[in-house]
């Protein structure tokens, strides 16, 4: 269905321009917009792909407001063409105001568009564009990305490849028979342990899955976007989100599953806050070793995924526990992933009943690696020591 949006605080000229558009496109109410702002117009812009869009030169910022900004639909013009909000196949631009004008006329044309002089009562210009409305009409027809159901994101953890995410994606597709799904399976095979243990190489990847995900969220739409990592996967993809901002909707986000989280136990949540519809579920295997020298020895990371998050920011979050190891969420048959994690597409968080016990020997490593936790800012420091030492 072709969407179309008029941007203009003339309210006369709007209702007129869009009694023209329904009758001479035969579209009714709900596929054309109406904003009086610049920050509402930017706000439906993020939120919806439009056919055309028709753009009104004297805007004011807010609904409602009193001062008006001469130059505020070439704003919202620049955030379309440095593709802050969703493109549409065609801008339309108009001004009742000489001043500036060629100025303003150099803008559009620079990407494509034109912009028309006309007084506030006369919308004679709409008449020589209504072809060029309906081939952008048509071709929005064509060319419109299609929402799919569910984007799964999957990321594993190092020396791994991550043949788990390909047996989740099989049983999301399987448990939600006609729905389109699109599986987002993030690779860094061939991963080592330094780059786990140094913060800059770290980084790298990081930076590597933040630009992938800008690029799918820009280029396709998803009611839902589901996150599902597992050990440094889970640094991979709260990083790249702490950082995935500006004046995207992020809106469709609204689930990040952690499994054998590298994260610190005390990891602030508030860095996600521009995150505002996600459900967050970690889930911690109470014998997971590997994380013991994660919250020992390597700096930036803990061990969130055997000891739960922990502290005010964490109350966003659903810590699950349960009795196994660091790969316990992978098990042969897939009965973890059928029990667990596919009830998630429903809405359904499945709390663990069993009951889960900690012994003598696990509490004195898990001391062990908080106490040595404290240090472990000098270990780099141990280590290129005694490199130089043997190179000398």
């Amino acid at each position: 269905m072709p969407k179309l949006l008029i941007v203009d605080d003339d309210k006369s000229r709007l209702t007129l321009i869009k009694k023209t558009l329904s009758e001479t496109f035969d579209l009714d109410d709900e596929q054309i917009d109406a904003s009086f702002s610049i920050k509402h117009a930017r706000t439906l812009l993020r939120k919806i792909t439009y056919s055309v869009v028709f753009l009104d030169m004297a805007l004011p910022n807010f609904d409602g407001g009193s001062e008006i900004d001469d130059w505020g639909g070439v704003k919202i013009l620049n955030d379309i063409s440095r593709g802050r909000v969703e493109p549409p196949e065609k801008i339309i631009g108009y001004t009742a105001l000489k001043e500036s004008l060629e100025e303003k006329e150099r803008e559009f044309s620079d990407i494509g568009f034109s912009l028309d002089y006309a007084k506030s009562s006369d919308i004679s210009w709409l008449n020589s564009k209504k072809e060029a409305i309906r081939y952008a009409i048509y071709r929005s027809n064509i060319t419109r990305k299609v929402e799919k159901d569910y984007a799964v994101v999957t990321v594993h953890g190092i020396r791994t490849f991550g043949s788990w995410q390909e047996f989740l994606f099989s049983g999301v597709k399987k448990d939600n028979d006609g729905k389109d799904i699109e599986h987002l399976g993030f690779k860094f095979t061939g991963i080592d342990f330094f780059t786990f243990l140094f913060p800059s190489l770290r980084k790298k990847i990081v930076n590597r899955l933040e630009h992938d995900l800008i690029d799918w969220l820009k280029n396709n739409k998803a009611k839902e976007v589901l996150f599902f990592s597992h050990s440094f996967g889970t640094y991979l993809t709260v990083k790249a989100l702490e950082n995935i901002k500006g004046d995207m909707d992020l809106s469709c986000i609204k689930c990040i599953v952690l499994s054998g989280s590298v994260l610190d136990q005390d990891y602030d949540f508030s860095k996600l806050n521009h995150l505002k519809h996600i459900t967050i579920v970690n889930d911690c295997a109470v014998k997971d070793v590997p994380l013991l020298f994660s919250e020992a020895v390597v700096l930036g990371t803990g061990m969130a995924g055997l000891t739960g998050f922990r502290g005010l920011s964490s109350s966003k979050v659903t810590n699950r526990f349960f009795s196994g190891g660091h790969s316990m969420f992978f098990n042969r048959d897939g009965e973890f992933i059928k029990k667990y994690w596919l009830p998630i597409f429903k809405g359904e968080v499945v709390s663990n009943d069993e009951e889960i016990k900690i012994g003598f020997i696990q509490e004195l490593l898990s001391l062990f690696a908080r106490i040595s936790s404290h240090f472990k800012v000098f270990y780099p420091l141990l280590l290129i020591a005694v490199a130089v030492y043997f190179l000398i």
